[in-house]
């Protein structure tokens, strides 16, 4: 199953345009999806939308005969903030371990915020005033990052831009962990080459056009922007 989290801007959500769109989507595709309606702005406080999160994918996995779902391998899918909350959420610090749930078996973040960078203090003031200990909002996601992370999918609009993207060409220089999609960069922003990853006997998916559908013949293939199937090392 799929949990989707859609962005928001203060005490508006985008879950319209992105979160009930995206699981009807996943609907027709056959997966059995979740729009999740988590707190935010002053809602939020102690930690609120990653309480929301955990409580849902507890309920789903408890209740998984009832929704005729696998309460293992599930997915979480995250806009914007959405996708912070995801990131922190796989994460030791807040995340998981602490509901007693099962890691998510894979991360798809649409334009994620990493790093609310100067508003954090602003977030902690309005949200968490008179509280010294730390918050999810405080957290970044590529310092949750541990050997065990759940594998990550990063994508944005080719003519869009996403945090930290270069001013010309809107791609941002690196995605946010090991085995992410596209490799990373750090000196010249994104390789040309995507890694893609093996679905099933032979097929793989390039994340970014969910309509282009690859033939590997070879564990480890690697394709290009192109789609061209090239044999890896």
């Amino acid at each position: 199953f799929v949990v989707v989290m859609s962005g928001n801007v203060l005490n508006n959500t985008a879950n319209m345009s992105e979160g009930y769109a995206t699981a009807w989507r996943l609907h027709q595709m056959g997966y059995a999806a979740f729009v999740l309606r988590y707190r935010v702005f002053l809602k939020a406080k102690d930690n609120a939308p990653v309480a929301d999160l955990g409580n849902a994918v507890r309920f789903i996995t408890t209740h998984a005969g009832q929704f005729h779902v696998q309460p293992e391998n599930y997915a979480l899918l995250g806009y914007s903030s959405g996708g912070h909350l995801a990131g922190v959420f796989s994460g030791d610090e807040l995340g998981y371990k602490h509901y007693g749930v099962p890691k998510p078996g894979a991360l798809l973040l649409g334009y994620p915020i990493n790093n609310f960078f100067e508003y954090k203090p602003v977030y902690h003031a309005a949200i968490d005033p008179f509280v010294l200990e730390g918050r999810y909002y405080e957290l970044n996601i590529s310092d949750c990052v541990t050997d065990d992370y759940p594998p990550v999918y990063h994508w944005y609009g080719e003519n869009g831009s996403a945090p930290g993207a270069e001013p010309r060409t809107g791609k941002a220089p690196c995605a946010l962990q090991r085995g992410a999609v596209p490799q990373c960069d750090p000196r010249r922003g994104y390789r040309r080459r995507h890694r893609c990853r093996r679905l099933d006997a032979g097929r793989c998916e390039l994340l970014g056009d969910p309509d282009q559908r690859l033939n590997l013949n070879k564990k480890g293939a690697e394709c290009d922007e192109r789609s061209e199937c090239m044999s890896g090392k």
